[in-house]
């Protein structure tokens, strides 16, 4: 194994797409799921929005989600990695506020 890839899941070529039934609806239609998936060790990985595919070009090694990795390598993963960081700062900081706004003490 010569390098490690880690791609997000929306871009990897080894992601793939696969759908169940989960029933019929009031008029009779069958309706289905869809899901995205790697195979990795043989079994079915279930991907959704926000995780990465690690590779090595071959083969799945494994898959995580952004939100793990180091800050360094965020940004690279996810390019409203700031502007998604910056929101959930807002919403602490105006929860905080709220907070000590009832009780300064």
């Amino acid at each position: 194994m010569s390098r490690i890839i880690l791609e997000s899941q929306e871009e990897c070529k080894f992601v793939e797409s696969g759908s169940h039934s989960t029933g019929h609806d009031c008029w009779g239609n069958i309706e289905h799921s869809s899901y995205s998936y790697v195979y990795h060790n043989r079994e079915i990985h279930h991907t959704y929005p926000g995780m990465y595919v690690i590779h090595d070009g071959e083969k799945v090694l494994g898959t995580g989600y952004v939100d793990h990795l180091p800050t360094s390598i965020r940004p690279h993963m996810d390019p409203n990695y700031f502007k998604t960081e910056k929101e959930r700062r807002r919403k602490l900081y105006q929860e905080l506020k709220k907070e000590f706004e009832k009780n300064p003490e």
